[in-house]
Parts: C-alpha cells; sequence; structure tokens
C-alpha cells in the first residue's frame, strides 16, 4: 500500500479515517508481521528502511495533515523505499488500487464535562 500513489491510497481506506494515520498502520502491521527468515540481505536491509522511515515519519508532525499524503518529502520517501523494497522481493511495483478489509468504528463524540 505505502508504494502506491495517494489517490490509490485514499481509495483503499474508509473515507473518515485520518488518512496519513492509517496508511502508516497498514504499513507498520505489514512489517510486524513479515516473515523475513527466507529473505536475502538486500531484501531485509530495504524491510528495515521502510520500519525506519515508519519512525521518522511518526516524529514529524507536519506530515500528518490530510494534504501531507499527497504533498509531504517524506510520504514520496515511503513510496520511493516501498517501490525499491517490492523490485527486490519481485512483487510489480504498478500496484493496483486495493480495498482494505477490516473493520473501523467511529468513535461517539463526547462531550466535555464542565
Amino acid at each position: 500500500m505505502l508504494a502506491s500513489p495517494a489517490d490509490q491510497q485514499r481509495q483503499a481506506l474508509t473515507d473518515w479515517v485520518a488518512m496519513p494515520d492509517e496508511v502508516t498502520l497498514v504499513v507498520d502491521d505489514a512489517l510486524q508481521t513479515a516473515d523475513l527468515s527466507l529473505s536475502s540481505e538486500a531484501e531485509i536491509e530495504a524491510i528495515r528502511a521502510i520500519d525506519s522511515w515508519v519512525d521518522e515519519v511518526s516524529s514529524a508532525p507536519d506530515a500528518w495533515t490530510g494534504d501531507a499524503l499527497e504533498t509531504h518529502p517524506l510520504w514520496q520517501k515511503g513510496r520511493t523505499l516501498a517501490r525499491a523494497a517490492l523490485g527486490l522481493l519481485g512483487v510489480p511495483t504498478l500496484i493496483a488500487p486495493v480495498r482494505v478489509s477490516g473493520t473501523y468504528v467511529r468513535s461517539r463524540s463526547r462531550k466535555p464535562a464542565i
């Protein structure tokens, strides 16, 4: 998902979620569940670079706005890293739009207690 352009990332997710947050969560979940036991050293390094990118983007407050997904340099860096990793893994880098499956639950808005 990270390798996809911002418009495809938006299409893949429910429209009312915080897009940068959800994209990063999907990437982080994939990293946490990746089985690297059969991976080459180059593949492992590419995946580690994406993991470091998650830390980097997480510490950049200006990367979390709705427009940042399209315009922030860190998001472009993440896409570049993801495409490089996919290339090493032999996965086509032309990513078709996908829909992330899952259940999203809206929280109830709460009025502040006075």
